[in-house]
């Protein structure tokens, strides 16, 4: 996969209710080139918010890696 302005690479994305996992984003890998305008579409509870907020910093990937601008964003803490 070609680095691009935002790299997300087999990023996953899990909760735990009590006993049960759950997967909200499983293994997602896509790139996105500066500039460009790009949709996140699918059906409701495929993930969508899930990668926004992972994006925007507001949750953390589970594993994976997330890249904005050559800078890995998911080995940020919360603050």
């Amino acid at each position: 996969m070609s680095e691009g302005f935002i790299t997300f690479r087999d990023v996953s994305r899990e909760y735990r209710m009590g006993e049960v996992t759950i997967k909200a984003v499983d293994s997602a890998s896509f790139t996105i080139d500066e500039g460009k305008f790009t949709l996140i579409v699918g059906p409701s509870g495929a993930g969508k918010t899930t990668i926004l907020n992972m994006l925007g910093g507001m949750d953390k990937a589970s594993s994976g890696s997330i890249n904005v601008a050559g800078i890995d964003i998911s080995s940020y803490n919360k603050k």
